[in-house]
């Protein structure tokens, strides 16, 4: 919760399923809930967290790969995969030649 306290910004707001621990979330800013117990998809709000873990699923995947990296750099390595996760069909060498170079290949 220190974390949270220090690190969140004002008006932020939380999803999360119905562990126990995150009931203190109200606390500090906005919290709504998912009881999975009951539904994945809350009907009156629409609010779920498929997304999020999905992505994290996606990006444990990815990082998996690297054996590790290091905290200075994990930023851009999320930025990155964040990118790709959002852009799957996306060429990203044909992006960077264009970007970088102004060349377009055919």
């Amino acid at each position: 919760m220190t974390h949270i306290e220090n690190h969140a910004r004002k008006g932020s707001v939380y999803f999360s399923d119905a562990f126990q621990c995150y009931q203190s979330l109200q606390r500090f800013c906005k919290h709504l809930v998912v009881n999975h117990l009951k539904e994945f998809v809350n009907k009156r709000t629409k609010n779920h967290i498929n997304g999020i873990k999905g992505f994290w699923s996606y990006a444990k995947h990815i990082l998996y790969n690297y054996r590790g990296v290091s905290r200075c750099h994990f930023p851009m390595y999320l930025k990155e995969i964040k990118y790709h996760y959002n852009h799957p069909i996306d060429n990203v060498f044909k992006l960077f030649l264009q970007l970088y170079f102004g060349y377009v290949l055919p």
